[in-house]
């Protein structure tokens, strides 16, 4: 059990008879920082990969571009997600921004919309991340976003199923 763990599989290959997405080879992974919760969904929003932690929002580094002084560009790196260590979007000691259901985030040509339940905010990342659950409706939503199933002692995040009737869709 790696609740904190992301696989990459195979490259997709058009010419071959086998699905390539099905096949995971040897070391193919990365961990996450386990002191932000679990692995609770990946989004990719602008040709960056999200990993968002049940405690705060994590992006991958991929191909890195530098100004030219003629006003091209030029990429650095290899585009390899699990080269180097994803960046953690806002650093607090408590986490900022994460999620507890996969199903409470969605990505839009706006930008990538998601629900933290615990803190009772909505955010959406675009260039930058930004709290849109304050725009006058702060109340509303940490009265709101708070799980039915508190009152009988269940956590937040222990239970995501909308279909039954528990959790947050987007």
């Amino acid at each position: 059990d790696f609740p904190t763990r992301t696989h990459r599989s195979a490259k997709a290959d058009p010419t071959s008879l086998i699905d390539n997405w099905r096949i995971f080879l040897a070391n193919q992974y990365k961990d996450l920082p386990r002191n932000r919760g679990d692995l609770w969904k990946l989004s990719s929003f602008n040709n960056l990969l999200y990993f968002h932690m049940e405690e705060s929002l994590f992006a991958a580094k991929g191909k890195q571009s530098m100004q030219m002084k003629d006003g091209s560009e030029a990429f650095v790196g290899s585009g390899d997600i699990f080269q180097q260590d994803p960046d953690e979007i806002i650093q607090t000691e408590d986490g900022f921004a994460g999620t507890q259901s996969q199903y409470a985030a969605l990505t839009t040509r706006y930008g990538y919309f998601f629900v933290d339940q615990k803190s009772g905010k909505i955010f959406l990342m675009k260039d930058s991340l930004s709290e849109i659950s304050n725009l006058g409706m702060e109340k509303w939503f940490k009265d709101n976003l708070n799980p039915e199933l508190a009152a009988y002692g269940l956590a937040s995040g222990c239970l995501d199923n909308p279909i039954l009737g528990i959790g947050l869709t987007a």
